[in-house]
């Protein structure tokens, strides 16, 4: 299990060798993702409240844990003690304070983590786990990752092209809060780290644009990718002027289901759709972004969509896509609050 930890040491070249050496699976949180591939056939992807079905299911169920810089949120282990259950967990990290504080660990391993994963990698050997391998296959194929019907346009689509859109190329990913941040997680496929870049548990809403200009001032040379809910817009889509004033040209998709997606997601799921204070009034998302200097377009289908990426590609300057979707499309799979990682709860509208 890689996390942000991961990320901050750059111990990416180091976690593939290490599980290239043993075959194991990968799975990562919201702050570990791209150190491992996403797109690498060892990769399970994201594992935690919102994580696919055979990542959970793996941790769940694995005599051994490793664990490369995750500081194990309630986000990611639900309930903590069965969390580690009679699992063996190893944890690598830099920080003394992190080991033992939030889960109980057989052996911490201290230290830089590049140079701790080298000593693993020197004393580990292939493992013998076709069998386990199968068990995980079972599980993932339980779980469609990114259900079609049509072309009506869904976020899990949505990010699926997205990823092929960019494949190969030197692309960052920036996310802002709620279901969007979400969907990217778990579909989008990073394959290096400091390439998608998030909040975290932070729940900063409004993070996504002013951190995609400062990703593509950094990476001048790079296409920003910044993706947000419609919600999340409001509060600091005024920097699209900021972008235009300082030629720093990005892609904006916004993700627009008229209402506070993740918050009516957990009205809906826990409290008997008894629904409060998450219907948003209409906004003219493209108006406003003209207003700025920038373009846009307003896109209802697969295909439109496709053919507004195309153009937000071509004339490479700030391009704001706003994505229509169903207030039904929800983040699936969820895991409920302080549940055990496989209890998966049921989010049928």
């Amino acid at each position: 299990l890689v996390g942000g930890g991961a990320v901050h040491s750059g111990a990416a070249e180091e976690v593939l060798r290490f599980a290239r050496k043993t075959g194991m699976p990968v799975v990562n949180t919201l702050m570990g993702i791209g150190v491992f591939p996403g797109s690498d056939r060892q990769c399970l992807g994201l594992t935690g409240m919102h994580g696919h079905i055979a990542a959970n299911m793996a941790v769940a169920n694995a005599d051994v844990l490793i664990v490369a810089g995750s500081r194990f949120s309630e986000r990611v282990t639900g309930d903590r003690n069965r969390y580690v259950g009679k699992k063996t967990i190893i944890q690598l990290d830099i920080d003394p304070s992190e080991v033992d504080k939030n889960v109980m660990t057989a052996l911490p391993l201290v230290g830089d983590m590049k140079e701790n994963l080298n000593k693993l990698s020197e004393r580990v050997k292939k493992l013998d786990i076709e069998h386990w391998w199968h068990t995980i296959k079972a599980w993932d194929a339980t779980e469609n990752r990114a259900a079609q019907s049509g072309e009506r346009l869904t976020a899990s689509w949505l990010m699926k092209e997205l990823t092929r859109s960019f494949k190969g190329e030197d692309t960052v990913f920036v996310t802002d809060v709620g279901q969007n941040q979400m969907w990217a997680a778990l579909h989008l496929e990073v394959d290096a780290p400091r390439h998608h870049l998030t909040s975290g548990g932070c729940g900063t809403m409004g993070f996504g644009l002013p951190a995609a200009l400062g990703a593509k001032i950094a990476l001048p040379e790079a296409q920003v990718v910044q993706i947000c809910g419609d919600g999340g817009f409001k509060m600091t889509g005024m920097e699209i002027y900021t972008a235009m004033r300082e030629s720093a040209p990005f892609i904006t998709v916004v993700i627009n289901n008229s209402c506070l997606g993740m918050v009516r997601q957990w009205q809906q799921v826990f409290y008997d759709k008894r629904y409060s204070s998450t219907i948003l009034t209409p906004f003219n998302f493209v108006g406003f972004a003209k207003a700025c200097g920038a373009d846009g377009a307003t896109v209802t289908t697969c295909a439109e969509f496709t053919a507004a990426l195309a153009k937000a590609r071509k004339q490479g300057k700030n391009f704001l896509i706003e994505a229509v979707v169903e207030q039904s499309d929800l983040v699936e799979p969820m895991v409920a609050p302080g549940a055990v990682l496989d209890d998966f709860v049921k989010t049928d509208a």
